[in-house]
């Protein structure tokens, strides 16, 4: 389901007496999140390709700050989770509405996190080069929570009878993740060439 931020007039109360302390993170490392299912989720709306795994998990920091100005706590697992989900669902799109969201337990990630980190600190990294840092973990994720990629519509067009694993691993930073399985990477290399090349 996509989401967009309330209006001005129907924002929630800025007081955060209630709230528990935040505990200071001062390092996340996302392949040692693991998925709990039962927790709730909700979507709203190495080459020169790719970062080294040590500048995504300064990334994940940078916008686990940003969400925790906004809410405490969070749970910095949680967070990881949000964003390979937000990723997966489109967030390597500029195009992608900023007010787009998803929220798992206790983290709620927009895209306009994404665009202020990468667009401050990291602004020589885009969202894509990002995703494929985590494109394990976020296949890993999308697998267990069964979170399609932001190309299975179109891979389903090609192959209808495609299995809910497949459309898990078609998203466009998947090209060069070895783990991906080798039909849905090829397509994944044919669909970007006749996208960006023709």
């Amino acid at each position: 389901m996509l989401m967009t931020k309330p209006s001005p007039e129907n924002k929630p109360s800025t007081d955060t007496t209630h709230l528990t302390p935040q505990i200071e993170v001062t390092k996340i490392d996302f392949e040692s999140v693991q998925v709990d299912t039962s927790k709730n989720t909700e979507f709203a709306t190495i080459n020169s390709n790719m970062i080294d795994k040590p500048l995504a998990n300064a990334i994940l920091l940078e916008i686990y700050r940003e969400v925790a100005q906004r809410s405490s706590p969070v749970d910095p697992s949680d967070l990881v989770i949000a964003v390979c989900m937000l990723l997966q669902k489109g967030g390597t799109s500029r195009q992608m509405n900023a007010n787009s969201y998803y929220k798992y337990a206790t983290a709620q990630v927009y895209r306009h996190d994404l665009s202020t980190v990468l667009g401050g600190k990291f602004k020589k990294v885009t969202a894509r080069q990002f995703a494929r840092a985590m494109a394990q973990k976020i296949a890993e994720t999308a697998l267990e929570l069964n979170i399609p990629g932001n190309q299975s519509k179109n891979y389903q067009l090609d192959f209808p009878d495609a299995t809910d694993e497949d459309l898990c691993w078609a998203s466009d930073f998947q090209t060069f993740n070895p783990n991906c399985p080798e039909h849905v990477r090829s397509w994944l290399l044919k669909n970007f060439q006749k996208r960006f090349r023709s």
